[in-house]
C-alpha cells in the first residue's frame, strides 16, 4: 500500500481517486499533480512503481500544503483571529 504525506492510499483504485484521500487533495489538483509527475491516471495504486511513488511524493511535498502543515497553519490563523478579538475569530468562539 503507497503511504504518500502519512497517509495509506487505497490500492484498489486508480490514483486519481487514491489522491484524494489525503486532506485538501480534491480530483482537479490530483489531476495536476499527475500531470506534473507524468503519471497516467486510470493506473491503479497497485501497479505504481517505487519511482512513480517518490514523483509523486517529491511534486506534492515541493507545491503544495497538505495534511498536518496545512492543519497548522488553519488552526494558527484561527487562534490569530481569536486573540486579536476580530469578529470572525468572535465567531470561532462560540
Amino acid at each position: 500500500m503507497p503511504r504518500i504525506a502519512g497517509i495509506n492510499i487505497p490500492e484498489n483504485k486508480q490514483i486519481l481517486i487514491a489522491l484524494t484521500y489525503v486532506y485538501e487533495i480534491g480530483r482537479s489538483l490530483s489531476v495536476k499533480i499527475l500531470k506534473e509527475a507524468g503519471i497516467d491516471p486510470t493506473k491503479k495504486a497497485s501497479q505504481l512503481t517505487a519511482h512513480e511513488v517518490s514523483m509523486l511524493k517529491e511534486s506534492i511535498e515541493k507545491n503544495y500544503k497538505i495534511e498536518g502543515e496545512l492543519r497548522r497553519t488553519t488552526m494558527m490563523n484561527i487562534k490569530r483571529l481569536k486573540d486579536i478579538g476580530s469578529w470572525r475569530g468572535f465567531r470561532h468562539i462560540k
